[in-house]
């Protein structure tokens, strides 16, 4: 059985609410005490209560500030280009999510990138444009080859 501490009325031990005044029973926990807290008994209506009473931590006040701390970043105003704050973004990097101008704003296919993160794009290969071109001159050679052979120039 479990005694309600609003009006002390025994309750079954599964009861979650008070039969008699509706309250919640909350169930005696026993925890151990934090580093400077201490437990007193005082008296009360219905009996002596216990209560935590925190004392302030003991040791050297801090005359600096805490390490570690950075200045914090400064944010672009919204809809303005993260490079140049006095000029409206038109697109966003698809990579960083920053705000692009249209001085900023490089495309490639449907998305727009940074400056930082455009020159990160592999650029497509150009080898099979030379072969062509290789290829191209060799087949014009061949056929003015045979041409002037055929009309007896050669």
């Amino acid at each position: 059985m479990v005694k309600c501490v609003s009006c002390g009325v025994e309750n079954p031990d599964n009861a979650v609410y008070c039969m008699s005044c509706g309250k919640p029973i909350t169930p005696v926990t026993t925890t151990p005490a934090a580093p400077g807290v201490v437990e007193k008994t005082v008296p009360g209506t219905a009996g002596p209560i216990t209560v935590k009473v925190l004392k302030p931590p003991v040791g050297p006040t801090p005359t600096t500030a805490p390490t570690g701390l950075t200045a914090p970043t400064p944010l672009t105003p919204p809809g303005r280009c993260f490079y140049h704050t006095n000029l409206a973004a038109i697109a966003v990097c698809a990579k960083c999510g920053r705000q692009l101008c249209s001085t900023c704003a490089y495309k490639y296919g449907d998305l727009y990138f940074c400056p930082e993160h455009y020159l990160l794009i592999p650029k497509k290969s150009r080898t099979w444009l030379i072969v062509a071109i290789i290829l191209g001159i060799a087949l014009a050679a061949t056929a003015a080859v045979a041409i002037l052979y055929v009309l007896g120039y050669i």
